[in-house]
């Protein structure tokens, strides 16, 4: 534990750590320090990359720094920064944050150098760069600082507040990161925003929402772990939510992974996670007994007194349903008897309730019934609470969806322009060779037949233009009339309607959207492709001979027009192992395009 000295220390010169009036050293709006600043700012980013690594080092390292004198001379952005760097260590070692009021202008603060900087309007690109090295990171302090925010109204039991906060947090990331720039400290602050949302849903039993942003923590936290167990803690996570939701194949299927990734039984993640696969295998089917030895076993290693607890619940509820009402008994009144925890108190006592019921003790099932109703929270502040979350989250993912159309649409747009405009400068091109071919073979005729025959030339020249025209917008009807009618190919018409409408990421495992393509459906795809498009596979086999079954079927569904990201989901494979795949068939193509663009090339579908 930290000394209390240290932080009554650290309330004391929190008033002291910002310059909030503008003084000449102070940060202007461009978000870069001022040359008084530079040996402050470098000093909290030293703290700032310490405490990654080591909150508790880093925490004892800004009380000494606040100590300091150079603490007396911090600018406005320096101030600014300490104040949001204490929040957040305040946060990481376990102290309720004491800085309310400071962080909140922290917040204000780095939110009006993102908008001066140009970064919400003219993207990230056009900001001013008078310091590269700090102007990059201010969105991202911006974000951090709206995310602590979030964990100070949490503290305070305001969790409208402290939703929105990390949806702005998210927000913020998600509009000046591009998903490549998202690894290392960016990524584990991803996971670490996703992970806070997904636990004030879960409380509030929106379990499809919590388990949304579990996968989205899962995704961040293989990029870039939390903690060594920080894995197996949000997969632990996710199979509470399917337990909660009575889905106990997936629940016990997350509870193994949860296992599986584990590094060490000394902690009580192991513990929780054997808790509650315990309970999961009894709801399954599984013999009481097997699971109460389980629990016993872990008794043993219970490091404090709620942790005990919460072992004792998990067994005296195996018990009830066993209907051991006796040993169940004993169970629910040690943990009823502890009022440290008031909702492991009420869900105690429903089961009192019960038990005290069926062995006909009704003056403690009154206690236990006068209990819940002075504790329980009325029906429609919860259902209004819950509605109000999940009209924030739904009105989050939903401009997040339409910003990914919106973006998909542009690149569509972009590779559309890509395969028309070289073939328009290729027609182009034809007609302007073939009319001076023309134009020469008529100058070497006498000069006299060509005054006589002037207009009779312009009409044959001009007609002999329609003529090219036609044919080449002949050629591009008849290219599209084939490739219609091979995507009206019933197999076709089947897989394309697969995954049409799918909103698919790249967060999301393979799995999450169960499709996938049987050897009959891809059987019919391969007659089909060589019945419309038969020339295909001799010129893939003439650049590659040995070219194999998965990489012929990945050119077939690009023919369909599909994507990675389609066929990932299509294939039950990772969206980078598909990108992996095509980039190494394009080397054994020997091509200077991608696979796909080679395959509508081929097929004569970039001619429509």
């Amino acid at each position: 534990m930290k000394c209390l000295q240290h932080i009554l220390k650290l309330v004391f010169l929190l008033a002291m750590m910002v310059r909030c009036g503008g003084s000449p050293d102070s940060l202007a709006l461009t978000g870069t320090p001022s040359q008084n600043g530079t040996a402050a700012l470098e000093a909290l980013e030293e703290i700032d990359s310490l405490m990654w690594k080591q909150p508790d080092s880093a925490l004892t390292v800004i009380l000494k720094y606040a100590a300091s004198p150079e603490a007396d001379s911090l600018g406005e952005f320096e101030g600014h920064y300490c104040q949001m760097l204490i929040a957040e260590l305040l946060y990481k070692n376990y102290y309720e944050q004491s800085n309310r009021e400071e962080l909140l202008k922290a917040v204000d603060y780095f939110d009006s150098i993102v908008a001066a900087d140009g970064y919400k309007t003219n993207s990230r690109r056009d900001a001013p760069r008078a310091s590269a090295k700090n102007v990059q990171n201010i969105a991202f302090l911006d974000a951090r600082a709206h995310y602590i925010n979030g964990v100070g109204f949490y503290e305070r039991g305001d969790v409208v507040n402290a939703c929105a906060e990390y949806l702005r947090t998210l927000e913020i990331m998600e509009e000046h990161f591009e998903e490549k720039e998202l690894v290392g400290h960016k990524a584990r602050f991803m996971s670490l925003t996703y992970g806070h949302l997904g636990e004030i849903f879960s409380e509030q039993f929106m379990m499809e929402s919590a388990i949304t942003c579990f996968e989205n923590a899962l995704v961040y936290c293989k990029i870039e772990p939390t903690s060594p167990i920080g894995i197996s803690k949000i997969l632990y996570r996710i199979g509470k939510q399917y337990d909660m939701m009575n889905e106990i194949g997936n629940a016990n299927s997350y509870y193994s992974q949860a296992l599986e990734n584990l590094t060490s039984t000394d902690n009580m993640v192991y513990r929780d996670i054997i808790a509650s696969k315990a309970l999961c295998d009894y709801k399954a089917g599984g013999a009481a007994k097997a699971s109460l030895d389980e629990l016993r076993h872990i008794l043993s290693s219970v490091d404090t007194e709620q942790e005990l607890l919460n072992r004792y619940f998990t067994i005296g509820v195996i018990f009830f349903h066993d209907s051991n009402y006796d040993s169940a008994l004993y169970y629910f009144e040690t943990v009823f008897a502890n009022k440290e925890n008031v909702n492991l108190q009420t869900v105690a006592a429903c089961y009192l309730c019960n038990v005290y019921d069926s062995i006909k003790e009704f003056g403690k099932a009154d206690v236990c019934a006068r209990f819940l109703v002075d504790h329980k929270k009325w029906e429609g502040e919860n259902k209004a609470l819950v509605s109000k979350l999940e009209n924030m989250f739904k009105t989050y993912m939903d401009q997040k969806q339409h910003k990914e159309a919106e973006e998909m649409r542009k690149k569509s747009i972009r590779k559309t322009i890509v395969i028309i405009v070289p073939i328009a400068i290729v027609v182009a091109l034809s007609i302007i060779v073939l009319a001076k071919q023309r134009s020469r073979n008529l100058l070497k005729k006498q000069q006299e037949e060509a005054d006589r025959l002037l207009g009779k030339t312009e009409k044959e020249h001009e007609k002999e233009l329609r003529r090219l025209q036609a044919e080449a917008e002949q050629q591009l009807a008849d290219a599209a009339e084939l490739y219609a009618a091979f995507l009206e190919e019933p197999v076709c018409v089947r897989i394309n309607g697969l995954v049409r409408d799918l909103h698919i990421t790249t967060r999301k495992p393979y799995s999450h959207y169960h499709i996938s393509l049987d050897e009959d459906t891809i059987a019919q795809l391969s007659e089909v492709v060589t019945v419309h498009y038969g020339e295909l596979k001799p010129a893939l086999q003439c650049l590659y001979p040995s070219i194999g079954h998965e990489d012929m079927l990945l050119c077939y569904l690009y023919l369909l027009g599909l994507n990675n990201k389609q066929i990932a989901v299509l294939r039950q494979r990772d969206y980078s192992t598909v990108r992996k795949q095509a980039k190494e068939l394009m080397g054994k193509l020997r091509i200077d395009k991608t696979v796909r663009e080679y395959v509508l090339g081929v097929a004569g579908i970039a001619t429509c």
